[in-house]
C-alpha cells in the first residue's frame, strides 16, 4: 500500500521551513533602508514619515549625528546600525514563531489517538490512519527540524514521505527520503522502549559499524510516537532465498545464523518473557480458526494442537536469552560487509530455540510459496542450523526445536487461510503436514 504525500510535504516546507536567518537578513535590510530614507526626508505622507523616522535606531543612539535638516551626517554608519538591529529583532521573532508552532503541534497531538477513524480520509483512503494528516500538514518537518541531526542548512529540503506498511492498529512504517534515506515507524502507543533497546544493542556491539548490526536508531519523538532510524542499504535475505543460486543461499543462511548466535550470546535481556504456555494459547486460537472450515484441515489442526500440548509437557524448564521475537528472512538485510536485522517491535526474553525455529519455518514458507515445496530450501536450512549450533552450541536448542517449529507451522497455516488476497488451503495443509511431521519425527515431501 503506498500513500505518497510528497506535494503536501514540499508545500509545507516551502511555507514553513525556509531559513530564518536568510529571511531576517532580507527583511531587516529592507526595513533599515526604508527607515533611513524616511529619516532623510523621503517623500512620504507627513505622519508616516514622522513615524518611520522615529524608528531610526541611529537617531536614538547618536542624536548629535543628525544635521539640522534631519539628514544623517554619518550616512555610512546609519545603514549597518539599523540593519543589524532589525535583522536581530526579526530573526528572534522568527525563532519564537517556530517554537510556538512546535508547542502547538505537541498540544494538538497530545492525547489524540492517531489510529482513530478519520472521516476526512475515509472517503478516499479508508485504511490510512489520520497520522498521515499530521505528516501531510508539515508537523513532521517541524518536529524533525528540532533534532540536532537536522540542524544543518537545507537538511529537510525536498523531503519525501511514503507509507511502506500499515500493520493494522499497532504501527505504520514510513520511508523518509532526504539526502540519505530514513525509516520512520509511528506506533499506536508509546514505544520508547524499542528505541532504548536498540540503543542498548548498539552498546553491546551491534552498532552500525559492526559486521553483525542493527539499524542506527536516530531519535524517538514521543509526541508523535515516532521512531526514526537509518534506512539500511543491501539485499533483503528474502530476495536471496527466493531467487539466488545454491551458493548464494548457503552464504546467506550462514550469515543469518552467525548473526543470531552472536545476538543470543551478547545481547542484553530485556522485554517481556516469551512463555511456551502463551504460545500454546495462541496455537489454540489458531487451531480453532483453521477448524472452522471443517474437512481434512480441521482434523489436522486438531491433531497438531494435541501434539503441541503433549510436546509442551515434555519441554521442561528452558534456558532463556535475548530474543528478536520475529526472526525471519524478511527482517534481515545483507549489505556489503554488514548483516543487519530490522524490526525490533517484538523483542523479548525467550528460549533461543524460538528464534531458530522461527527462521527455519520462514525458510520452509519461502520454499513453499516460491518453489512449490516446504523442502525446497532444506540445504539452506541445514547450513543455518549447523552454523548456529557451531557458534552457540546450547544442547537445549535441538531438544526444543521440534516444539517451536511445529507451533510456527500451525501459525503459518492460519496465515495461509486468513491473511493475503485469497485463502491458500493447499499451502495451509502443507504447513500442517510439516508440523505433524516434526512432532512424529518424520520427513515431509
Amino acid at each position: 500500500m503506498g500513500f505518497d504525500m510528497n506535494p503536501a510535504i514540499n508545500n509545507s516546507i516551502a511555507h514553513r521551513m525556509k531559513y530564518p536567518m536568510l529571511q531576517a537578513i532580507l527583511a531587516g535590510f529592507s526595513a533599515a533602508v526604508v527607515v533611513i530614507g524616511a529619516a532623510d526626508k523621503m517623500d512620504l505622507p507627513a505622519r508616516l514619515q514622522f513615524l518611520l523616522s522615529r524608528l531610526d535606531v541611529a537617531w536614538w543612539l547618536f542624536p548629535q549625528g543628525i544635521s539640522a535638516d534631519g539628514t544623517h551626517t554619518f550616512l555610512s554608519w546609519a545603514l549597518p546600525i539599523n540593519a543589524s538591529f532589525y535583522i536581530s529583532v526579526i530573526f528572534a521573532l522568527l525563532l519564537l514563531r517556530r517554537s510556538a508552532r512546535s508547542v502547538s503541534d505537541r498540544m494538538k497531538f497530545k492525547g489524540v489517538d492517531p489510529w482513530a477513524t478519520s472521516p476526512a480520509l475515509n472517503s478516499t483512503l479508508p485504511n490510512i490512519p489520520p497520522v498521515a494528516l499530521l505528516l501531510d500538514s508539515g508537523s513532521l518537518s517541524r518536529h524533525l527540524a528540532l533534532l540536532p541531526i537536522f540542524q544543518w542548512a537545507g537538511a529537510l529540503r525536498d523531503m519525501r514521505v511514503r507509507t511502506i506498511r500499515c500493520s493494522g492498529k499497532r504501527r505504520s512504517t514510513f520511508e523518509i527520503s532526504l539526502r540519505s534515506g530514513l525509516i520512520a515507524k509511528v506506533y499506536a502507543c508509546d514505544r520508547r522502549d524499542v528505541y532504548e533497546f536498540m540503543e542498548a544493542l548498539k552498546q553491546a556491539g551491534f552498532g552500525p559499524e559492526a559486521e553483525f548490526s542493527i539499524p542506527q536508531a536516530l531519535a524517538y519523538l514521543p509526541d508523535m510516537r515516532l521512531l526514526l532510524q537509518e534506512e539500511v542499504e543491501g539485499m533483503p535475505a528474502t530476495e536471496v532465498f527466493n531467487y539466488g543460486d545454491a551458493g548464494q543461499r548457503g552464504e546467506a543462511a550462514e550469515r543469518c545464523a552467525r548473526w543470531l548466535a552472536r545476538f543470543h550470546v551478547l545481547a542484553p535481556q530485556s522485554g517481556h518473557i516469551s512463555d511456551p504456555n502463551k504460545l500454546i494459547r495462541h496455537s489454540e486460537t489458531r487451531g480453532l480458526l483453521i477448524a472452522r472450515g471443517g474437512g481434512s484441515l480441521a482434523a489436522k489442526a486438531r491433531e497438531l494442537l494435541d501434539g503441541l500440548k503433549a510436546a509442551r509437557l515434555a519441554l521442561g524448564e528452558a534456558y532463556t536469552c535475548a530474543g528478536h521475537g520475529d526472526y525471519n528472512t524478511s527482517n534481515i538485510i545483507l549489505g556489503a560487509g554488514r548483516t543487519v536485522v530490522i524490526d525490533w517491535d517484538s523483542y523479548n526474553v525467550a528460549d533461543p530455540a524460538r528464534d531458530v525455529a522461527r527462521f527455519l519455518v520462514s525458510l520452509e514458507r519461502r520454499g513453499l510459496h516460491h518453489r512449490g515445496s516446504v523442502r525446497a530450501l532444506d540445504n539452506a536450512a541445514e547450513v543455518f542450523l549447523r552454523t548456529y549450533l557451531a557458534s552457540n552450541g546450547k544442547s537445549q536448542v535441538l531438544r526444543h526445536l521440534t516444539f517451536y517449529k511445529a507451533a510456527f507451522c500451525l501459525r503459518g497455516a492460519r496465515l495461509d487461510l486468513y491473511k493475503g488476497p485469497r485463502p491458500r488451503p493447499d499451502s495451509a495443509e502443507a504447513m500442517l503436514d510439516a508440523g505433524l511431521g516434526y512432532l512424529a519425527g518424520a520427513n515431509i515431501c
